[in-house]
């Protein structure tokens, strides 16, 4: 039994825990003669050192400038509300109420400067929230007033400071950074006594983290994600592996092909969760938001920023970035600079609310690793990796992880559910002999570049999609050079190799680019050096990120 579940069963706080009795309200002893200047009554504040309240129950707590008054109105409206006195310096008890939560911290105009340096405490604190909000009440606001009339806190609250030195926003001021960095810093003791890593996918993927899920187009990473997501919205196991308990709350952020998205949902609903809708607890509050507004992560554009604002709020277990390309438009995906931009506000998002971020992301030309800049592994704790065989099956690689013990590879195959495709193991459906079996798991027909007779300019056309489309782009001689390195490398991949042999290669490749320039389906990107496939190229070759379809077009995405 824990501390907190002894204080709780015996009904009193001891006096190392106090306010860990769940059923009772610390009241104050004593007041304090202060001059205070926001219209709160003086027998209101308590005695710097107490709190009022009692032990939060959920993972959001609202703290206020010490008013019983405004306590209980929050506690009245469902909200686990705490009197703080602001001025005390002494966080230690508040931490212990605190600690991985999320905080909106309430002050009046006249407190703003106290109330950003608690807040600033609480964040520095090992121990303390994932999370800050300064929200600024209106001078002569009546809270008890407006939450009984029905508004909000988002209402009541005014204008928010948002925390976190991660994003330098303006929209908050950096004070006593040095006390920061000291209260930052841990001792041996305080580093045995941090919390192990929670799964939230078992050997797979942990809350507050960054993941990437990469592979080159075919190997269903889309699909691989939305099970992800799926499982841990209901709490079902991922084939086999637990996930979080109760199921838990997913945001998934959508760059294109939403009715694809809908589609690929119903099936999984239809296979793994009797027909019957998912996106709603059993209180019927939504658990799923999908989210298909673009945006670059790669910047401090005001989406992004809002972004954040909203995972914070909405406490998010599992937000998934469908894809890293879609999500950093007009960055740079080979510069180091942009690429740690984006880590940095995957980070910010991870801290915002304790999930586990995972990116989709296209694989390089070698398939072992992510597209573009080696910034974004080094800012990840996971990073899996999917690749499709020639029968079909999908093998998922665990290449990095930084959290556990990395796991044997797990062989997938896509099952055929309304037309469309869900996820399933191999052992699932009877192992190798399954994919005989079962003609709807064989391998899809191969997409125009990687047939057998496919003309040349075909296959370059189709090297570019899958390396570098949805990027920004390449060069002709790093597409040359890419090209001859993976058709002729130490592990080649024959199916695009040009025809005749490694020495015509230079003429066969220029022979290919002067075919696709011709049918105008090859083109710079923003007027540099770098090209990319046209929107003409790409619907002509049949080639798309999303399809609504089970057949070819869907071993694209």
């Amino acid at each position: 039994m824990t501390s907190t579940e002894n204080a709780a069963g015996a009904g009193t706080p001891t006096a190392s825990h106090k306010l860990l009795s769940s059923d009772a309200i610390v009241t104050p002893a004593h007041t304090v003669d202060q001059d205070h200047d926001d219209g709160v009554a003086d027998d209101d504040y308590i005695r710097p050192g107490v709190v009022y309240g009692a032990l939060p129950r959920s993972r959001r707590v609202v703290l206020a400038e010490q008013s019983k008054y405004d306590v209980d109105a929050l506690r009245r409206v469902g909200r686990d509300a705490l009197g703080i006195p602001f001025w005390e310096q002494d966080i230690t008890e508040v931490v212990k109420l605190v600690e991985g939560k999320t905080v909106d911290l309430l002050v009046r105009p006249s407190r703003v400067d106290a109330g950003r340096k608690y807040a600033a405490a609480l964040e520095a604190h090992a121990r303390g929230p994932k999370w800050v909000r300064v929200c600024l009440l209106p001078e002569g606001t009546d809270i008890v007033a407006e939450l009984d009339a029905g508004r909000g806190l988002k209402d009541v609250g005014g204008r928010t400071i948002i925390r976190g030195p991660e994003m330098d926003t303006g929209q908050h001021v950096v004070d006593n950074a040095l006390d920061r960095l000291v209260a930052a810093g841990l001792d041996r003791r305080a580093l045995a006594e941090l919390p192990p890593p929670q799964p939230l996918i078992e050997g797979l993927l942990f809350l507050d983290s960054v993941a990437r899920l990469v592979g080159k187009p075919g190997s269903y990473k889309t699909y691989v994600a939305l099970d992800f997501a799926l499982c841990v919205l209901t709490g079902k196991p991922w084939h086999g592996r637990v996930t979080l308990a109760g199921g838990g709350k997913v945001l998934y952020l959508v760059g294109e092909g939403l009715a694809g998205i809908n589609n690929r949902i119903a099936a999984w609903e239809a296979e793994y969760n009797d027909g019957k809708p998912v996106g709603y607890d059993a209180d019927g509050d939504q658990t799923l938001m999908v989210l298909p507004v673009p945006m670059n992560l790669a910047s401090t554009d005001p989406e992004v920023l809002a972004l954040i604002q909203l995972i914070a709020g909405e406490q998010f277990d599992l937000v998934i970035v469908d894809t890293q390309a879609r999500f950093t438009t007009g960055a740079e995906e080979n510069s180091a600079a942009d690429m740690g931009m984006l880590v940095k506000t995957l980070d910010t998002m991870r801290k915002a609310s304790g999930a586990c971020v995972t990116v989709v992301h296209h694989s390089g030309h070698t398939g072992t690793h992510g597209r573009g800049s080696t910034a974004v592994n080094g800012g990840l704790e996971t990073e899996l990796i999917l690749a499709r065989g020639d029968r079909g099956e999908i093998t998922l690689h665990v290449d990095k992880q930084k959290n556990a013990k990395e796991i044997p590879d797990i062989n997938l195959v896509m099952h055929e559910v309304r037309d469309n495709l869900v996820v399933r193991t191999l052992d699932e459906v009877g192992g190798a002999a399954g994919l005989d079996y079962m003609g709807h798991l064989q391998a899809p027909l191969e997409p125009r570049g990687r047939r057998d007779k496919s003309p040349n300019y075909e296959k370059l056309a189709r090297f570019i999609w899958e390396v570098y489309q949805g990027g920004s782009g390449e060069t002709k001689a790093n597409i040359s050079a890419a090209l001859k390195s993976t058709t002729w490398g130490t592990e080649p991949d024959t199916q695009l190799r040009l025809t005749g042999a490694q020495s015509q290669f230079r003429k066969r490749f220029d022979e290919s680019w002067t075919a696709l320039e011709k049918r105008g389906w090859i083109a710079t990107v923003g007027g540099r050096s770098r090209q990319m496939l046209t929107a003409a190229g790409v619907e002509e070759l049949g080639y798309s990120d999303e399809s609504d379809t089970a057949g070819e077009d869907a071993a694209d995405d």
